[in-house]
């Protein structure tokens, strides 16, 4: 295949909405809502809570319809995978399942899903918008809300 057609394949892989999420990005504390409250009620101890880096960095990849967010925390390097527009993706936070669906809406990635608190299961939603080289990520767990902001440091190519 020739390389111009190979490059364009290569670009037909990421959707164009996801393309501007990919890179490297370090969490901007002084823009950012403290997320002590959200992750005690998540189950953090004030332990994890202590160890916790300051400023942490995401990597994010897109590749095909799959989101991929890695970060590194208390509890080591975690890669997680996000099915985009399609079907729902399941996994686990401090042994608890949660399912999410995600999805593209004018710029923006959003995920929506439940996690069981206190024993009942409660809606979750995160979304992430860009703009320029700042990431916006907005939490809502139940009635408890937090805001993220990121700062890139590098772009995926």
């Amino acid at each position: 295949m020739p390389l111009a057609l190979l490059l364009i394949a290569s670009l037909a892989q990421v959707p164009a909405p996801l393309t501007g999420f990919q890179g490297t990005w370090e969490l901007d504390p002084a823009a950012s809502d403290d997320l002590a409250p959200l992750a005690k009620a998540l189950g953090f101890s004030s332990w994890m809570l202590a160890l916790a880096p300051k400023r942490p960095v995401q990597e994010l990849a897109v590749e095909a319809q799959t989101l991929s967010v890695t970060g590194t925390g208390v509890r080591g390097r975690r890669t997680e995978r996000f099915t985009v527009d399609g079907p729902a993706t399941k996994s686990e936070l401090l042994g608890r399942p949660f399912e999410v669906s995600t999805s593209v809406q004018h710029g923006v990635l959003e995920s929506r899903g439940t996690i069981e608190l206190d024993g009942k299961r409660t809606a979750f939603c995160l979304k992430r918008s860009v703009l320029a080289s700042v990431m916006r990520l907005e939490i809502e767990v139940g009635e408890l809300k937090a805001l993220r902001v990121f700062n890139r440091l590098t772009s995926a190519h």
